[in-house]
């Protein structure tokens, strides 16, 4: 489970990687299904965590689509 931040310091390194030229899908692909995981964890379906996280989900697959 992640922390909230470690999720900002993966935000942080994603948009850094974003701006070199080794930044792949294969890396966006698994910061999104680490999100997934946290939006769809178990103790987040009853907290208000998980807007949060589906909030924080949709910023970043526009920063990575961007």
């Amino acid at each position: 489970m992640l922390e909230w931040t470690q999720l900002g310091n993966l935000c942080m390194v994603q948009q850094k990687n974003k701006q070199k030229e080794n930044y792949t899908e294969e890396m966006a692909s698994k910061l999104l299904s680490k999100l997934l995981l946290l939006c769809t964890h178990k103790k987040l379906k009853k907290s208000n965590y998980k807007m949060k996280s589906i909030f924080l989900y949709y910023v970043l697959m526009y920063q990575i689509m961007n």
